[in-house]
């Protein structure tokens, strides 16, 4: 069924757990909605700040799995709308892995010695 245009529609971030060995997804780990939110008229730039951002989901998701059980490893994957430093945070914190789909390759990183270096020219010659 389709809307008429005019809905925002409620978002599901899932979080999945594939097991290497058998090749295949086992099970949810975790689930969020995310509704985004009307802007109400006459709101202030201070008071649209101050809304929870739709980017916070990728680290709520992450809280919410926690971290992985013993003798085990979890490896978050995230498109573009996961490149954030709070997410990454978020992961960094919770002891696991992660792989995300970066957003913009002007971004610096670090190459294996310390320099810095735009992505871009990271991954000039991988194919994706």
């Amino acid at each position: 069924m389709r809307g008429n245009g005019n809905g925002r529609g409620i978002q599901m971030h899932p979080c999945l757990m594939y097991d290497l060995q058998e090749k295949q997804v086992v099970g949810l780990a975790g689930s969020l909605l995310n509704y985004r939110a009307l802007k109400k008229r006459g709101e202030t730039r201070t008071q649209i700040q101050a809304r929870r951002r739709e980017s916070c989901v990728w680290g709520e998701i992450v809280d919410q799995v926690g971290k992985a059980p013993e003798c085990s490893q979890w490896i978050h994957v995230f498109y573009g709308g996961g490149d954030n430093f709070e997410a990454m945070c978020h992961i960094k914190s919770s002891d696991n892995d992660w792989v995300i789909r970066v957003s913009r390759l002007n971004r610096n990183a670090q190459d294996s010695a310390g320099n810095p270096v735009k992505l871009s020219e990271m991954f000039t010659n991988v194919n994706f």
